[in-house]
């Protein structure tokens, strides 16, 4: 998953001159319960995921986001997003420019103290 995500920042750089490419990628594992006077009536599971990308494409900011981790919907997705950023770019007085700092890299969790499902 890590590699997809960095072809794609590689392709809003190499491909479409973005000058910043910024991925962020989450997925969520949810338990939905349905209490009625103290008793679980229902149980549900469910997962979310998504990717939201921002480009800097000629001092002019573009987003896009896309529920899919597939390569293609990425592709899709950095490429309307840089569409959008050279377009609005065209209509910017003063360009954006973005001061010098290292790239990050994180993964976050979170525990739950207790477990619902059991």
């Amino acid at each position: 998953m890590d590699d997809t995500l960095e072809k794609i920042t590689d392709l809003a750089i190499q491909k479409f001159s973005a000058q910043y490419s910024e991925v962020r990628a989450q997925k969520i594992k949810k338990t939905f319960l349905t209490v009625k006077e103290g008793r679980v009536e229902a149980a549900k599971q469910g997962i979310e995921k998504g990717v939201a990308l921002r480009v800097l494409v000629k001092g002019a900011w573009g987003f896009s986001s896309v529920g899919s981790f597939d390569y293609l919907d990425l592709k899709l997705a950095v490429s309307d997003a840089c569409r959008m950023a050279k377009a609005i770019s065209k209509r910017m007085k003063k360009p954006i420019i973005l001061a010098k700092t290292k790239s990050i890299i994180d993964k976050v969790g979170v525990d739950t103290k207790k477990n619902p499902t059991k």
